[in-house]
């Protein structure tokens, strides 16, 4: 837990946007459900799971590229069990003028760590790979945001977790710098 926390201080931090005056990170917080493409994942671990996320959030999405940090979690239970935990960095850009709604789109790659255990089979694996993943979504009066994410990640143990997120979060805190 202390490794992440510390690689999700390092999102916040490289988020920073570098001008004197704008020394504050605000961090929303986002629930999500995600679809895999793969049937083979979808029979061994279902058709629909959910995560939780803690990410940068730029309320207003600026209209050039800016950085973005996310750190999310999966954990899909049954007799195969599966957790996710990607760390992704990238970069979002905002479209149009308007305050109340305003469209974005986000491109992001990363680390994440998964770990597989069947306890039918004895299968007990874990596995560092790379996530990559684009989105568009919306943000709303400048505090919450609606995105629909593509994730692609690198196989564990054969196992596809390639998938559809559609997800909702809200701005939860200022952090100043």
């Amino acid at each position: 837990m202390k490794r992440i926390s510390a690689i999700f201080i390092l999102l916040v931090v490289l988020s920073v946007p570098s001008s004197a005056e704008k020394k504050k990170v605000a961090i929303a917080i986002g629930y999500g459900i995600t679809m895999p493409s793969d049937s083979k994942t979808q029979d061994t671990f279902g058709n629909t799971w959910s995560g939780l996320s803690l990410e940068t959030f730029e309320p207003s999405v600026p209209s050039s590229w800016r950085p973005k940090g996310v750190a999310r979690a999966f954990r899909l239970n049954g007799p195969v069990s599966a957790r996710l935990y990607p760390l992704t960095y990238g970069i979002e850009r905002g479209f149009g003028e308007k305050a109340s709604v305003r469209p974005f789109v986000q491109f992001q790659i990363g680390p994440y760590y998964g770990k597989i255990k069947d306890t039918t089979t004895g299968l007990n694996t874990s596995h560092v790979g790379l996530n990559t993943n684009v989105a568009v979504g919306v943000i709303i009066k400048r505090r919450f945001y609606v995105e629909a994410r593509y994730d692609h990640f690198t196989p564990i143990a054969g196992y596809d977790f390639d998938g559809l997120s559609l997800s909702a979060g809200i701005r939860a805190v200022d952090i100043r710098l």
